[in-house]
């Protein structure tokens, strides 16, 4: 008996030791569209990444009822995925994408638990993230609009960074959001709810329903905005037949009063067609005439009469015909005058015909390297920035009215104000516009509306401009506001939190931005952008449970904010809470 029992200690010995030579791998979790009886392999740089190696095939454990395999000790960092045999049943993320490879330590015994989230073959089950692609939107959409997503996704805010569609190379526009429902119910808009999505009939839709995990990738055709007139889309196609000779072309341009007379464009640039001919497709949105010019790029660089006269702006009508052909006669080329080379002076600083100039002798000149006079531009006062990190840029004829360029951004000084040194080099008359970096984005009046061009004086002396800006385009008139709550009821539970809820922030019943404060004894809360899109409102101790309500606990509309508050102060009485009456 005593021998029996020292054997079967040593079999015992024997088979723990054996069984710490392995590594278990387990796989606990499969996704429910996996086939029925399907194998499952591990595929590794242990196995050579072998996708249906026999050897690491996993087992199911009739008690745990886990998937589980062993690799043996000794590999150090493992690497691997799992499979269903081969590599186009290879294991992805929800969403059907690729995954990075899993990484276990097999120095030394332990358990890798794992789960699978997906198969490349098969159709995603709970997809944790939705693309939005917009095949197309209305042709009248302003150039440089933002187009944003509010839904549950993001409590109904609008022009929130996060949620912009982005402009693809194929013209399309997309935007990926995360999954936080089951459902994403959403509108599209241009950053206010006077400009969302029209149906065929200009009216506006129902909120669009879209079922998380059905797809990945959801394609929408947009047929109109609310806000803009309704027309059927005219197209019209120009088309250059005749150029200028023996001119190297890297891009011509469409500039009109359709964008701000922008010189360079790059949503207005002629395509080269089979025939080797330039054209660009404009369409009309609420306008039945556009005028319009043809630059390379720059101002400096227009199209001229055969002559060489200025042309006169050229107009496009939405009862022409669909396809103008058009000739230039010559291009404005400004080149660097030259002057005594060889004895003889040359004048380049006039209007050349656009055919190739003879080579110039290289001679060392540091003349156009040095500015004729220095401008320095200082912003004294300017509306507060709504976002941070916004830049603002100098544009005008030096730079070919380019708003967005990194050399005429203003700097920030320690007091607040801004400055920009522009250096010319000439003695010209000169013009210039301030943005945030683009057309929407300019100055404007405290009215909103747009100002004309401001002038630099001839001259050569160095200058300083003191300048105020009162407004951009895109801002509405604001003011801050002060809400303050006069009396509460006496039930008010000590030291809750009250908060202000409406249109303005997609009512939130609990956001903190709009919480009020105790400031000596007074409950208020400032709104520093008091503008037209706060239209109504509610007060809420933190959810719409508690909501304010009348005296004898019944629910009350919704309130109108007063737009004419002569002392810009919101006084409000609460009698009760919805959940505390009497």
């Amino acid at each position: 008996m005593k021998k029996r029992v020292q054997l079967f200690s040593v079999l015992l010995f024997a088979l723990s030791f054996t069984a710490c030579q392995y590594q278990r791998i387990e796989l606990n979790s499969l996704p429910v569209n996996t086939p029925e009886g399907a194998s499952v392999y591990v595929a590794g740089n242990f196995n050579n990444w072998n996708p249906a190696d026999p050897d690491y095939k996993l087992q199911l454990d009739p008690v745990t009822q886990i998937y589980f395999t062993e690799i043996p000790l000794g590999f150090g960092t493992v690497s691997y995925k799992f499979t269903r045999g081969d590599w186009t049943s290879v294991e992805t993320d929800s969403c059907g994408g690729d995954t990075d490879n899993r990484t276990t330590l097999a120095d030394e015994e332990n358990e890798a638990t794992q789960w699978v989230c997906g198969w490349r073959d098969l159709s995603p089950i709970y997809c944790n993230r939705l693309t939005l692609v917009l095949d197309s939107i209305p042709a009248n959409t302003p150039a440089n609009s933002g187009i944003y997503l509010s839904g549950n996704i993001n409590y109904w805010m609008l022009g929130q960074p996060a949620f912009k569609f982005n402009k693809g190379p194929d013209n399309k526009y997309y935007l990926t959001v995360p999954r936080r429902e089951d459902r994403l119910i959403c509108k599209i808009n241009r950053g206010s709810w006077e400009s969302i999505e029209a149906d065929a009939n200009n009216r506006e839709i129902e909120s669009r329903e879209i079922i998380f995990g059905d797809k990945d990738t959801v394609h929408i055709a947009m047929r109109h905005w609310i806000d803009l007139p309704y027309q059927k889309s005219i197209t019209k196609t120009l088309v250059l037949t005749k150029l200028p000779p023996s001119q190297a072309l890297s891009k011509i341009y469409l500039s009109g009063s359709f964008n701000n007379w922008h010189p360079k464009d790059e949503s207005y640039t002629f395509k080269k067609d089979a025939r080797g001919l330039y054209y660009i497709n404009y369409t009309f949105t609420n306008k039945d005439a556009v005028y319009y010019k043809i630059t390379l790029g720059g101002w400096e660089n227009r199209e001229l009469k055969a002559n060489g006269a200025e042309m006169n702006n050229r107009i496009l009508l939405k009862t022409d015909a669909d396809t103008q052909y058009l000739s230039v006669g010559r291009w404005a080329l400004k080149q660097p005058s030259i002057t005594s080379i060889d004895g003889i002076e040359y004048y380049l600083d006039k209007t050349m015909e656009g055919i190739a100039l003879p080579p110039v002798p290289t001679k060392p000149d540091n003349t156009n390297k040095v500015p004729l006079r220095k401008i320095f531009f200082i912003l004294d006062k300017m509306p507060e920035l709504r976002q941070k990190n916004e830049n603002i840029f100098l544009t005008g004829d030096f730079n070919g009215w380019q708003t967005d360029l990194p050399n005429y951004e203003f700097k920030e000084l320690k007091n607040g104000k801004r400055y920009l040194i522009l250096k010319l080099y000439d003695a010209k008359d000169h013009y210039f516009k301030i943005t945030r970096g683009d057309w929407t984005k300019e100055e404007a009046d405290i009215y909103r509306n747009k100002l004309g061009n401001k002038r630099i004086k001839a001259g050569t002396q160095d200058d300083t401009l003191h300048l105020s800006i009162h407004n951009w385009t895109d801002y509405l008139p604001a003011k801050k506001l002060t809400v303050l709550i006069t009396a509460l009821p006496k039930n008010t539970p000590a030291n809750a939190n009250i908060y202000l809820t409406g249109d303005f922030n997609g009512w939130q019943p609990a956001m903190e931005a709009y919480r009020f404060k105790n400031q000596n004894g007074q409950l208020l809360l400032h709104i520093p952008y008091f503008t037209e899109e706060y239209g109504e409102f509610k007060l809420t101790r933190g959810d719409w449970s508690n909501e304010f309500s009348s005296g004898r606990g019944r629910v009350l509309a919704n309130q109108a904010f007063r737009r004419n508050l002569n002392k810009d102060t919101l006084y409000i009485r609460i009698e009760g809470w919805k959940d505390l009456s009497r």
